[in-house]
């Protein structure tokens, strides 16, 4: 499955609708890949001080349930 498939997949049929942390997001979107029987990794370390959420191939997926714009924008930089 392609990636833009997989996101489509996502947003089309796991739309979470409230998670009290951050942690029970990932996590539910853990059960969905493996719903679907794709391969990832999680907690990826990109540098000694980044890291990933996910990593599906080779696109990072990163979970907030609450972001600035100017955050979102940093991390986008990684």
């Amino acid at each position: 499955m392609t990636f833009s498939a997989l996101f489509c997949r996502i947003v089309r049929e796991w739309l979470p609708s409230a998670f009290p942390t951050e942690d029970d997001y990932q996590k539910s979107l853990a059960e969905f890949l493996d719903s679907l029987h794709v391969s990832y990794q999680r907690e990826v370390r990109l540098t000694d001080t980044d890291r990933v959420d996910f990593l599906v191939g080779s696109t990072a997926i990163e979970l907030k349930l609450k972001c600035s714009g100017a955050e979102l924008v940093r991390q986008l930089q990684r």
